[in-house]
């Protein structure tokens, strides 16, 4: 459930519905009990409000994996990139 937040905030904030040139990537890849999930978006830096979506995501990242993920988000003046590491390894 916590990837489908990340997920939505590419669609909710994204321009695909009005941008013939957008951009919307999504990877996810689990080798060596490492998942590495990236999401990548293009999106008009003049339509973005500050939210709590990737906060909470922050958030819930440091109760279920403390100390075993790094997440790293990377917006950019036309695109939004999310790069999350977590080790699954028990």
């Amino acid at each position: 459930l916590l990837l489908i937040n990340i997920v939505e905030n590419c669609f909710k904030h994204g321009d695909i519905t009005y941008n013939e040139n957008a951009v919307l990537n999504i990877n996810l890849s689990v080798k060596n009990e490492e998942l590495h999930f990236k999401t990548e978006n293009s999106y008009r830096a003049s339509d973005q409000k500050g939210g709590i979506g990737m906060k909470n995501v922050q958030q819930q990242l440091e109760h279920y994996y403390p100390e075993k993920h790094h997440l790293k988000v990377t917006p950019t003046h036309d695109r939004f990139t999310v790069d999350l590491y977590i080790n699954l390894a028990s």
